[in-house]
């Protein structure tokens, strides 16, 4: 995770990280990045989507996997 802070702080932004690297596969470290971005980042699952042109479905559905799902009120899949 610290990785990941590191390569937002050098590079720039979120959406240029992304360009840079594709968001993890796991579904563990996949909960870990979301959650950060959308914590500092974004006000909503739906503006980190289209910030960083990925496909909503799949990380919602990834997530489900291992039992998390977005909970709009609180920002964070839980």
């Amino acid at each position: 995770m610290a990785f990941w802070f590191i390569c937002v702080r050098i590079i720039g932004t979120l959406k240029e990280w992304s360009e840079a690297m594709n968001f993890p596969k796991d579904p563990v470290m996949l909960l870990s990045v979301v959650n950060t971005a959308l914590r500092d980042y974004y006000s909503s699952f739906d503006a980190l989507v289209e910030d960083n042109e990925v496909d909503g479905e799949e990380i919602i559905n990834k997530l489900a996997s291992i039992d998390y799902h977005y909970d709009p009120e609180k920002n964070k899949f839980r």
